[in-house]
């Protein structure tokens, strides 16, 4: 797709009963069929994918990014976001939201079902 998938990679981490990914600017938890998917495996570190289109800015998101550059591009906005470790996310938005301020902190969140988890060391994606 275009702009591609982010894919951040983190550390597999035991959160509340369940499994989550460590990643620069919080932790994400799996939701529990792909958690033991990673686990059965014995993953210690993974690749999390999630489309653009699947994240959204909301000051509750548990993951924190500073707002790099808003791309306007006529009926939606890439809006470009470095986590704490200088890796890039794309958060696609709609013209009609209002655009975050550049250089400011925001939270992300998306719905975990839209969660794409990778092999960090062989690429294979993990299913549930």
């Amino acid at each position: 797709g275009n702009p591609p998938m982010n894919t951040v990679t983190g550390d597999v981490t035991r959160i509340d009963g369940g499994v989550g990914v460590r990643i620069p600017g919080g932790t994400v938890t799996l939701p529990p069929a792909l958690g033991a998917a990673v686990e059965r495996r014995g993953l210690e570190q993974v690749v999390l994918g999630v489309r653009p289109e699947d994240l959204a800015f909301d000051d509750g998101g548990l993951i924190r990014a500073t707002v790099s550059l808003v791309e306007a591009l006529g009926h939606e906005r890439h809006v470009i976001c470095r986590l704490e470790d200088g890796q890039l996310i794309i958060v696609r938005q709609p013209v009609s939201a209002a655009p975050p301020v550049e250089e400011r902190e925001v939270g992300v969140a998306t719905d975990a079902a839209h969660l794409h988890v990778f092999n960090a060391a062989s690429e294979e994606r993990v299913d549930a």
